[in-house]
């Protein structure tokens, strides 16, 4: 079984918009440097607690407390396909 670090809040994942817009989408897989560009401007991120297990390689998620929905993976070769964004 893969090591995972996960990081729990109250949405889905990493969201491709405000999360009070209804449109609002999970990302489903996100890079570390996708994630780090989307919280310098000014996306809810956790980038800090993300920053630790990036050095060791850990593969991280981000996911709803309240759910069971898959939310977004976080890794170093995480790419965001465009058909996964585009609406």
């Amino acid at each position: 079984m893969e090591e995972m670090s996960h990081h729990l809040d109250d949405v889905d994942g990493v969201l491709d918009g405000e999360r009070a817009v209804a449109e609002a989408r999970t990302i489903p897989v996100i890079s570390y440097r996708e994630a780090a560009e989307l919280a310098y401007f000014g996306a809810k991120v956790p980038h800090r607690n993300v920053e630790p297990v990036r050095a060791a390689a850990i593969p991280c998620g981000f996911r709803n407390i309240l759910s069971e929905k898959p939310g977004t993976k976080n890794h170093a070769e995480g790419r965001s396909t465009e058909a996964a964004l585009k609406r």
